[in-house]
């Protein structure tokens, strides 16, 4: 019982971390084309 809610711990974690790292990402591409906009202007 421990070590499956030691799983769940750890698979939550997991996802969380990833979302995290998406929600980066994707707030790093919009200011990269927000620079990119600039240049081209």
């Amino acid at each position: 019982m421990s070590f499956l809610r030691m799983l769940k711990r750890f698979y939550s974690i997991k996802g969380n971390f990833s979302f995290d790292v998406f929600q980066y990402m994707k707030s790093d591409t919009e200011k990269l084309q927000i620079v990119y906009a600039n240049i081209r202007v």
